[in-house]
């Protein structure tokens, strides 16, 4: 935060778009009760400047559209309110401001000197408009009257901003949290530390967001920065969201909070759920951003806990209340519960990791959601970290407690999680519903299991109302469109349905593997996924949600008594690739045994296949997604390509996914070799000269003409070579 204007200066700067007024500095309770009480009704701010120590004893009361903001004088300064709430009020339509001169909380101290209230209200109980900016609130203790505090923000105009500021060793009694918020007021935390402070052990939170009336707004939270850590509490260590089982009215608002980048959530405790954030049935959370890191709950939901209150409460108090069937129970929860008390969750971005839900022997509930409790229908992860997390019995990472609750996961990639006894990746008890579809379908693989199935271990058992089995379906595409190999990975034991793992039983590689996709209602399965590296690649590039890390006894990534739904059904097509030589059936022997094809799914490489002569030069891509991810409107576009062979040319493919494609290897035309040159033999000529008289004979037919022509040439050339040498004698 800029530091603020100094104090000594005219005006500050404030909320308000009035011109602000300021008062002289106060010294005692009394010049301080005054300057509000003289402060106008007109919405202009007035700046009082506490000059020194103070302790309060009397309420202060801020009217309607009184504007008041305290600071310090530039000198670290304390207000003392011993046992005093509410030490302010703010009525509706008013507005008090915190800060402080300069970025110190130290400069301006609220302390409440550790004395446990005695009134039913909050250090300050504001209807109207609270922004804190600076200071510190401190050793406020408050242990009685659900719905208050140290802070209460309450009805629908009433608001908090909290800019920044420190919040510490305060604490706050049950149904309530060291800032309370309710009946459709909001709470925005922009910056700010809440830290080390205690909720009562009987359902408190540091901050709690309650939807506890009809409201016809929401209560709400939004947290864009700021800290809350070293924390304790019960229903959560952090942050509570929603209703208590005492309070809830069918119908009620729903109370809303929103986490964004920049917000912390860390290092908090709680002795029940929710070591992070609750969000308990009329409530709903988004998570956008931020980090939800190294919190711990004693029983389920280390980071995020999730529980509409149906399965092991309300339930069977409707059902011995009315005498419901198991079948009139569950139409009651999915036509009115779910809708009244949805505990939703979704999540879009952010990271939860490095929480804890340790296994506790005197709990029966402990143990299972390190990352994530899930204990509603209304709960979606589209993208995200879910890292490094643990729980005690199930679900390192994420974990569904019963039916009928479910989980919808989008582009999620489970791997490197471990479980020490089962299922590494994902592990579904007897009343699990497990579905991996193809589109914005998962990616699950490269998990560790120590007893069996490394990446997927499923016990089989029929549903208690339907007699149907369970289901376990996998499909032999992974995330991305590559293909998924599904061996046996060791085997299951039933013991105490949660499963073992069978002692001997072989353990991948070396096992059976699985013709295409999984379906499974009849046995108990133990699965490792062979994954190639082409369609890892491809699913790490399309991933949005990252699961990994986590680890647990069993479902080391993901454990599920309910449904996970991971992806969306959708219709699959097949692509065939066909190769063809021109080479004159090989004539020159240049065909390679084997080549390598390579598919690929919207301009990504997905698979790969090898054509060779065994196969007639044809593979068949099976199973793929119709359409691009998310959305079942466009139709992915697959194309294949393949590296250029030696002795031929550039492949040419022709043809399409509908029809097949046909890749076409050329060869390269033999270049003709010219002759080698031969040196011709060296010629040996002999010129042989016979001198002979020539005697005509009677009938020669040689004329007599050529002769005398030849005797004649001879003379003139003898006579020419006589002048010349005469020549040169004269001219010497």
């Amino acid at each position: 935060m800029a530091p603020r204007q100094d104090a000594d200066e005219s005006a500050i700067t404030a909320t308000s778009l009035s011109v602000s007024a300021r008062a002289a500095g106060v010294t005692s309770e009394t010049e301080l009760s005054a300057a509000i009480a003289a402060a106008p009704t007109n919405g202009t701010e007035t700046v009082i400047t506490i000059a020194g120590d103070l302790t309060l004893t009397k309420k202060i009361t801020l009217a309607t559209d009184q504007n008041i903001r305290l600071v310090d004088d530039g000198t670290a300064r304390t207000v003392t309110f011993k046992g005093l709430v509410p030490a302010f009020t703010v009525a509706s339509g008013a507005t008090l401001t915190i800060s402080t001169s300069s970025a110190d909380n130290g400069l301006l101290v609220f302390d409440g000197g550790s004395k446990i209230a005695t009134s039913n209200t909050g250090f300050i109980s504001c209807q109207g408009t609270l922004n804190w900016e600076g200071g510190t609130l401190q050793n406020v203790y408050f242990t009685s009257s659900a719905g208050k505090g140290p802070i209460v923000v309450s009805g629908a105009e009433a608001s908090m901003q909290l800019t920044e500021g420190l919040f510490t060793g305060n604490q706050t009694g049950y149904f309530s949290g060291v800032i309370t918020v309710n009946g459709g007021a909001s709470l925005v935390m922009d910056g700010g530390t809440i830290t080390q402070n205690k909720a009562d052990s009987n359902r408190g939170a540091p901050v709690y967001i309650s939807a506890v009336d009809s409201a016809e707004k929401a209560t709400s939270f939004v947290m864009n920065g700021g800290t809350i850590s070293h924390n304790e509490g019960s229903l959560s260590g952090g942050v509570f969201v929603g209703n208590n089982d005492q309070e809830f009215s069918p119908g009620s608002a729903i109370a809303t909070a929103v986490i964004n980048e920049g917000a912390v959530i860390a290092d908090n405790s709680s002795s029940d759920m929710g070591g992070g954030v609750t969000v308990f049935m009329a409530g709903r959370l988004t998570m956008s951003g931020g980090t939800v890191s190294n919190n711990t709950a004693v029983t389920m939901g280390g980071g995020v806990c999730l529980w509409d209150g149906w399965v092991g409460y309300f339930k069977s108090l409707y059902m011995s209340s009315y005498n419901w069937t198991e079948e009139q129970a569950q139409s009651f929860w999915k036509t009115k519960w779910s809708v009244w008390a949805p505990a939703a969750f979704t999540m879009n971005g952010g990271t939860i990791t490095g929480n804890q839900a340790p296994d506790d022997p005197s709990n029966n509930a402990s143990g299972t959601g390190g990352g994530v409790y899930a204990g509603s229908s209304a709960i979606t992860l589209n993208a995200g970290t879910i890292s490094n997390n643990f729980a005690g019995k199930q679900g390192g990472g994420v974990y569904v407690p019963a039916v009928p609750y479910e989980i919808q996961m989008n582009k999620p990639l489970v791997t490197g999680n471990t479980a020490s006894i089962i299922g590494g990746g994902l592990w579904s008890c007897p009343t699990g519903d497990v579905h991996v579809y193809v589109n914005n379908g998962g990616a699950i693989y490269g998990n560790t299991a120590m007893g069996a199935g490394n990446d997927m271990a499923s016990i089989v058992k029929k549903a208690a109302a339907t007699g149907d089995p369970y289901a376990l379906l996998l499909s032999n595409r992974i995330l991305g469109g590559g293909r998924a190999a599904w061996y046996d990975d060791g085997a299951i034991k039933t013991a105490g349905d949660l499963g073992e793992a069978e002692e001997g039983a072989a353990r991948f590689p070396g096992t059976n593997l699985y013709d295409g996709s999984v379906t499974e209602t009849a046995k108990d399965l133990a699965l490792n996924d062979k994954v190639e590296s082409v369609a890892a690649q491809a699913a790490s590039t399309v991933a949005t949600l990252s699961i990994t890390g986590n680890s647990a006894p069993r479902g080391g990534g993901i454990g599920t008594n309910g449904s996970v739904i991971i992806g969306m059904d959708d219709p699959v097509r097949d692509v065939t690739v066909t190769k063809a030589w021109d080479d004159s059936n090989d004539t020159r022997g240049l065909q390679p045994e084997s080549v390598t094809v390579y598919l690929l799914r919207d301009g990504v490489r997905i698979d790969t296949a090898v054509l060779n002569a065994a196969n007639s030069w044809t593979a068949t891509f099976k199973d793929l997604p119709q359409h691009k991810d998310g959305d079942k409107t466009t139709d992915s576009v697959y194309t294949v390509s393949e590296n250029q062979a030696d002795g031929y040319k550039q492949p040419v493919i022709t043809g399409d996914a509908t029809s097949g494609f046909i890749i076409t290897n050329t060869v390269v035309p033999a270049t003709p070799t010219p002759p080698t040159p031969q040196t011709p033999p060296t010629a040996t000529t002999t010129t042989t000269v016979t001198r002979k008289v020539a005697i005509p004979k009677t009938g020669d037919t040689t004329p007599l003409t050529a002769i005398g022509v030849a005797a004649g040439v001879g003379a003139l050339l003898i006579a020419g070579a006589l002048i010349a040498r005469y020549r040169g004698r004269k001219e010497n």
